[in-house]
């Protein structure tokens, strides 16, 4: 399977109708694809994954949480649907969008275990299993992981390990040397937002995204504009500067600022 081939691969399977579940007509089970993602070694349980889950603000929950890790070193692979301009958007490393030659390596592997499981998969359930090798090859210290329908049944819910397996915790700071691991308190550490509680952590205390507005209202003014003109109106550093007649690097220096004091804001208030 070559670049070209690949997205012609993902625009042949038949779509999901979630109608047919209701109906009897389809049947939603994760054993499929767990079977294909052993036959994989299961790299979605070697991964330190944040699974964000619920019906409104995931995508803002992940932005923030992606740009957050980011600032403070980390190399984040990020995984959300539908796509909104390309396809590749929906797989991520450090906000690059995974390449069509990867795309269509990877693809290629799941698409042979498939073959050699003698099940079947939908696209999404391709793509799940794309992104879980994708980021566990590349060595990503973190995964953001947006559910797709949601529920138990959901194709991104196969993983087994979280990010307080003391395993992992060895792991992550043995692949980062310590210097920006969440376990120590040395070097970059000091100015890792998450010292003592983990996005995870967050999240199972349901942070909404009324708790993050609220942060935000509590940042200086100018910091708490020039976050939400970049992360929510989606204007880039550049744009910002000229609107404000500053410099594109004061605007970055307040982004950076204002995430570190907006981490501090979630981890002391919410």
């Amino acid at each position: 399977m070559n670049s070209e081939e690949v997205l012609s691969y993902y625009a042949s399977f038949p779509v999901f109708n979630p109608k047919d579940v209701v109906a009897g007509k389809a049947e939603m089970s994760l054993d499929g694809i767990k079977k294909v993602l052993s036959a994989m070694g299961n790299p979605q349980n070697k991964c330190q994954i944040v699974h964000v889950a619920g019906t409104n603000g995931k995508g803002s929950t992940t932005a923030f949480l992606h740009q957050i890790f980011q600032e403070n070193g980390y190399k984040v692979g990020v995984f959300n649907s539908p796509m909104v301009d390309h396809f590749t958007e929906q797989i991520q490393i450090n906000h690059q969008d995974i390449s069509l030659k990867d795309l269509a390596f990877y693809t290629a592997e799941v698409a042979q275990k498939v073959e050699d499981c003698g099940c079947a998969l939908t696209s999404f359930e391709t793509l799940v299993c794309v992104a879980y090798a994708y980021f566990y090859q590349s060595n990503c210290d973190v995964v953001l992981m947006e559910v797709g329908l949601g529920g138990i049944q959901d194709a991104t819910n196969v993983m087994e390990q979280s990010l307080h397996d003391e395993k992992s915790a060895y792991m992550r700071s043995y692949r980062a040397k310590a210097y920006y691991s969440l376990d120590y308190g040395n070097g970059v550490e000091n100015y890792v937002v998450f010292h003592e509680e983990t996005p995870e952590e967050i999240y199972e205390r349901k942070m909404t995204i009324q708790q993050l507005n609220e942060a935000l209202s509590r940042l200086p003014i100018k910091q708490g504009q020039h976050i939400y003109a970049y992360y929510f109106l989606g204007k880039t550093c550049k744009e910002i500067a000229v609107a404000e007649h500053i410099s594109t690097r004061a605007v970055q220096k307040s982004l950076k600022c204002g995430l570190k004091k907006l981490g501090k804001l979630l981890k002391n208030n919410f």
